[in-house]
């Protein structure tokens, strides 16, 4: 079935339903129809999310409201609307995880990793993209982790990594042709070639993009046909060809508008002031730069504020404007540091050189082109760990070569002895697995507590950072938790210290098995742990926390060791947000875990 019999049967199925009474299937064709329309008409997609959601509330059908959820995070994040993106992908979430199904918390992760990609939160966006395709791979979805390899990607592309990126797009080309799936298929290859661009190999960049633009005209996918345009003007500007990369250009800015694609619509803005600053037409290149600047804090995207920022200062430096040019520059520096973009970060002390140079500022500019160079390496040294991916990227590019010779000549005895370099290479990969394995136990390492499992201290204290910072600038609700197991050196002194950690283990099973998957547990120190409640207000938490205390008091201590009494856990919790850094908010949460301890113990105080 093509694209456009799969929508036009989903058309009937909604125009169907609509002279019935609201129920499940209506709701269901509803959510397909919104989900094939994301790309191809995002409005209109938002549009039926909202229906169906209103009819699920209606019908109390769950499923229902969390596909609806879903779909309109998805539209939400198309425009770059990213507060309210990753608000519905988070109940979503949460809906999704109370009916059990796997399938939709999967793809809700996938958006909530999206929306932290694009915030410039990595490890944040890394972690849901992983657990997606985890989820995905053991639910057999080839579709699904085909997505969340490309997302993960992105997110290594985002900060610089190219070989990484390129090994998960390839992976998730490789899924894609498998069942042929030309949308996914169509989203790699413009991946791959944007890659290739970063890397200057411009013959497959060009070749990569001009064949994901065929497949995007011909499924009418109008939203990233726009996107595949920019970046074929991007090899065209790269190479000199400055009236090839304006028209393609301007093409793909008229279809970001028309669809609402605020995002590429500011990289088009930005790529367009290139162009004009190539052509010497410097007021032409302000006025776009300074389009693409508003537009981009407009909606909240940093990595387009960044890049049109430097472009800005770059500019008012060559026309002499020194103060206004490194205030731009510095503020780049600044955000690209924050969002932890090797890649921005070197070109925002490259500018800062130049432009230090130009004011006469020496000492400065020689101290910025030094930082340039070390970060610069960041993003492109031969280190061992990327060489590792070299390895798997070039296995991959070398696989694919021989499998189409081999198919093409249909030659016996060609086959055979690709068989022989097929075991070679599937020895290699064996290999190159075990490495990836020890680097996920080394990266698990890193932020779990070896005892309990869960997060450690170093780790909480890097998320709280984070989303504190999130909470305060969207206005999201956040809490804070201290728990406490109450005289523990009563367990350790009458049982032994053996049992001590058995207890330890316990409390932190039934912490983390009575929380979300969103919320960040972690064991803090000792006896002592720390709960981070995202978008959880004071009195949501309190309740959670009641749950948490009566569990802990209610579980069958005597199991662990015969002369064990009952354990229980005191717990302080804080939502203030008015603080001046996340320090003081964990301060307070301290403080009334304190006061739960004065109270006479197994309590909770906020």
């Amino acid at each position: 079935m093509t694209v456009h019999e799969k929508l036009k049967e989903l058309e009937d199925r909604v125009a169907a339903s609509a002279h019935t009474d609201a129920n499940p299937r209506q709701v269901d064709a509803l959510n397909e129809l919104a989900w094939e329309l994301k790309y191809a008409d995002s409005r209109r997609a938002l549009d039926l999310s909202r229906q169906a959601r209103e009819l699920s509330e209606g019908l109390m059908y769950l499923k229902g409201m969390a596909y609806a959820l879903r779909n309109s995070a998805a539209c939400h994040w198309s425009f770059a609307s990213y507060d309210a993106a990753l608000s519905d992908a988070l109940e979503a979430l949460r809906l999704f995880e109370e009916t059990g199904d796997d399938f939709g918390r999967a793809h809700a992760m996938n958006v909530v990793g999206n929306v932290h990609e694009r915030l410039g939160n990595h490890s944040i966006a890394l972690e849901f993209h992983r657990k997606s395709l985890h989820i995905r791979q053991e639910l057999k979805d080839i579709e699904g982790a085909s997505t969340s390899l490309n997302n993960l990607g992105n997110v290594y592309n985002s900060f610089g990594e190219y070989a990484n990126a390129l090994n998960n797009y390839l992976e998730s080309l490789r899924l894609c042709e498998e069942i042929d799936h030309k949308l996914g298929v169509s989203r790699a290859l413009n991946n791959i070639g944007y890659i290739y661009t970063r890397l200057e190999d411009w013959d497959k960049a060009l070749d990569h993009l001009q064949r994901a633009l065929i497949l995007k005209q011909e499924i009418k996918d109008r939203q990233n046909e726009g996107l595949v345009l920019i970046h074929i003007g991007n090899v065209h500007e790269c190479r000199g060809d400055y009236a090839n990369a304006l028209e393609y250009y301007t093409r793909g800015l008229k279809i970001t508008q028309d669809v609402g694609d605020r995002q590429n619509e500011a990289a088009a803005l930005n790529d367009i002031g290139n162009v004009y600053q190539e052509l010497r037409d410097y007021q032409k290149a302000l006025s776009y730069y300074t389009q693409s600047l508003q537009l981009a804090v407009a909606v909240g995207i940093k990595y387009y504020e960044i890049k049109a920022l430097i472009n800005l200062g770059a500019m008012l430096s060559k026309l002499g404007d020194m103060r206004q040019a490194v205030e731009h520059l510095v503020r780049a520096l600044a955000i690209s540091e924050e969002i932890k973009s090797n890649d921005l970060i070197y070109r925002a002390h490259q500018a800062l050189s130049e432009a230090y140079e130009a004011q006469g500022n020496l000492g400065s500019a020689l101290k910025h082109q030094k930082a340039f160079h070390r970060s610069r390496e960041q993003v492109f040294s031969e280190d061992s760990a990327n060489r590792i991916k070299s390895v798997v990227i070039q296995t991959e590019v070398e696989k694919s070569q021989r499998e189409a010779e081999i198919y093409r000549l249909k030659n016996v005895e060609l086959a055979r002895a690709y068989a022989d370099l097929r075991d070679a290479n599937e020895q290699k990969s064996e290999l190159v697995e075990q490495l990836r394995e020890q680097a996920v136990v080394l990266d698990r390492q890193t932020k779990e507590d070896a005892l309990t499992g869960l997060f450690n201290r170093r780790h909480f204290d890097a998320q709280l950072a984070q989303e504190f910072s999130r909470a305060r600038r969207f206005k999201r609700d956040l809490t804070v938790v201290m728990a406490d197991i109450d005289h523990f050196k009563r367990v350790n002194d009458c049982c032994s210290h053996q049992t001590g950690d058995e207890v330890i283990k316990a409390v932190g099973q039934i912490l983390r098995e009575t929380c979300r998957m969103i919320d960040v547990v972690a064991r803090y120190g000792g006896e002592e742990f720390v709960l981070l409640l995202i978008e959880t207000p004071a009195e949501n938490a309190l309740i959670l926390c009641e749950k948490i205390r009566a569990a802990v008091e209610a579980h069958d201590w005597r199991k662990l060791h015969p002369q064990l009494g009952n354990v229980t856990v005191s717990l302080g919790l804080s939502d203030d947000l008015a603080v001046e850094n996340p320090s003081l908010m964990l301060a307070a949460a301290d403080a009334k875990l304190y006061e739960a301890k004065r109270g006479g113990r197994n309590r909770v105080c906020s």
